[in-house]
């Protein structure tokens, strides 16, 4: 656990540094209605990372990451992105933790500070596939 607190205080102090960072809070499906927040920042030109918190049905919680290449559109009010991450989930029973992998296709719409996205995340959890596909709002600083 100290381990795990460590790596999210350097993570969000990196945050500090960035050129530009977001945060954003989603909705979100894959058969069952999920919610999340997230944190990103650009690392490098058309990279980003980014650390997701998602609550499941039945008090299952989702924590994520993941790496995207970024590419802006030509009327740069939008723009496309692909990516990967891991995912660490948290089941109420007995404390059980599930390890998965996803990918990522999203596009964002900008409006000055704040972009409205949509994400379609194909993921492998254990042994079962689903696919998430997520709606929601970043506002960039």
């Amino acid at each position: 656990m100290k381990k795990i607190v460590i790596a999210l205080l350097v993570l969000v102090s990196s945050f500090s540094l960035a050129q530009d960072s977001y945060f954003g809070v989603h909705l979100g499906t894959f058969g069952l209605f999920v919610a999340g927040a997230q944190i990103g920042t650009e690392v490098a030109d058309n990279t980003d990372v980014r650390l997701i918190f998602e609550l499941w049905p039945q008090s299952t919680s989702l924590l994520s990451s993941d790496i995207l290449y970024t590419q802006n559109l030509s009327d740069s009010s939008s723009k496309l992105y692909l990516g990967a991450g891991i995912d660490l989930i948290f089941l109420p029973t007995d404390l059980q933790r599930l390890f998965g992998a996803h990918i990522t296709a999203g596009m964002e719409f900008l409006f000055e500070e704040a972009g409205l996205y949509f994400e379609f995340q194909p993921t492998m959890i254990y042994y079962l596939p689903i696919t998430k596909l997520k709606a929601g709002i970043n506002f960039h600083f």
